[in-house]
């Protein structure tokens, strides 16, 4: 702004989304008042070199005061929230690390938190911006375009995670208690066994080291009442070692691979067949063979696998890419019945969980055309 004497920095630009290192800001503006101030020059500055009063962050805003010139001029940069106003100032002023600033292309379908909240009543307003944000970073390169295919990707990520539960949680003696384990039978000498017998007091599994599944001594007979959840499977990943054990993949209950391949991400998967084929061979057909390893069964494996529920932009990014190896957008394109159960048998391999996938699909719709 006048007065300052280093590179000019900006020009204006329209509305949009800009980056900063990792981080993108969606509604970008610049804003000089007033509006016929012709041949004032926005440049770049050290932060000892101006008066601070003449600098406040306000309202989502940066906003220069340039007292110098014989009119006053303000320049108001306008962000999302105060947050990414303050990366922009230390952008601008100390030079933060991974500091080049971008404009990136406005998605050609964008959607905001307001609307996901909308669609999503209980997730946080916090939540559903993150989320709005990732999908409009994304949505272009995968094709999201319009309001059929957003409305069939947000009812998929909704109805499995709410888009805030990304991690399978554990469980409490009670839902221990409800849950299908404690009621999933097999027969024992011809008679109806509980398979998880060890999940109770007095029932114990003859051998947590190998496969088929171990039966208890003594056997836990369907119909027998008053059983008492053993303290080690309470609010305990223990408890997905056991239960996910000598199943889809996964080894035996001392492997931990229950819990290792317990389900993640805004798509949620369980146990080791389908991480393998449904996330770490879609991941290499999409991003190339090498790129991440989720299966190896090492520290970094895990910690691969534990982002893609921690960590928002690679949860996402693994959405997109069971989306993208679907070819998800071909039964998008409109939003019936019909469409959302060949898009939900596309993406999850069945019909589970249908009627939350239909009722989300068509709550976004008819928020996203309104």
């Amino acid at each position: 702004m006048g007065g300052f004497n280093q590179k000019p920095l900006f020009v204006l630009i329209p509305l949009g989304q800009i980056s900063i290192g990792d981080i993108c800001i969606d509604n970008f503006s610049l804003e000089l008042l007033p509006h016929d101030a012709s041949g004032v020059q926005v440049y770049s500055s050290k932060k000892d070199q101006y008066d601070d009063l003449a600098v406040k962050i306000s309202d989502n805003s940066l906003i220069f005061n340039d007292y110098q010139s014989p009119t006053t001029k303000t320049l108001t940069l306008k962000t999302d929230n105060n947050e990414q106003t303050t990366l922009v100032e230390k952008w601008l002023f100390e030079k933060a690390k991974g500091g080049d600033v971008s404009i990136t292309t406005q998605a050609k379908f964008p959607i905001t938190g307001v609307q996901l909240k909308e669609i999503f009543t209980k997730t946080e307003q916090s939540r559903c911006d993150e989320v709005a944000m990732l999908i409009n970073k994304y949505s272009n390169k995968y094709g999201i375009d319009n309001a059929e295919k957003m409305s069939h990707f947000i009812g998929q990520i909704g109805a499995e995670t709410n888009l805030s539960q990304l991690k399978e949680l554990t469980y409490t003696a009670k839902n221990i208690e409800n849950s299908r384990f404690a009621t999933t039978t097999r027969k024992y000498k011809g008679k109806k066994v509980i398979k998880y017998c060890d999940l109770f007091e007095g029932y114990d599994a003859i051998s947590t080291d190998s496969c088929p599944f171990p039966y208890c001594e003594p056997p836990l007979y369907e119909g027998t009442t008053g059983l008492i959840v053993k303290s080690k499977y309470v609010k305990n990943t223990t408890l997905f070692d056991y239960v996910y054990a000598c199943r889809m993949g996964n080894g035996t209950i001392d492997s931990k691979d229950g819990s290792r391949f317990k389900g993640r991400g805004f798509i949620q998967l369980t146990g080791y067949n389908n991480y393998k084929t449904m996330l770490q061979e879609k991941w290499d057909k999409v991003h190339g063979v090498g790129n991440k390893d989720f299966m190896c069964r090492s520290a970094e494996c895990d910690k691969n696998l534990d982002m893609t529920a921690e960590d928002l932009d690679m949860a996402m990014q693994t959405a997109l890419t069971f989306w993208a190896d679907a070819n998800a957008n071909d039964f998008a394109g409109e939003v019936s019945n019909d469409a959302i159960k060949k898009v939900t048998y596309e993406i999850n391999g069945g019909y589970n969980g249908l009627p939350e996938r239909k009722l989300y699909t068509k709550k976004a719709y008819k928020t996203l055309k309104k």
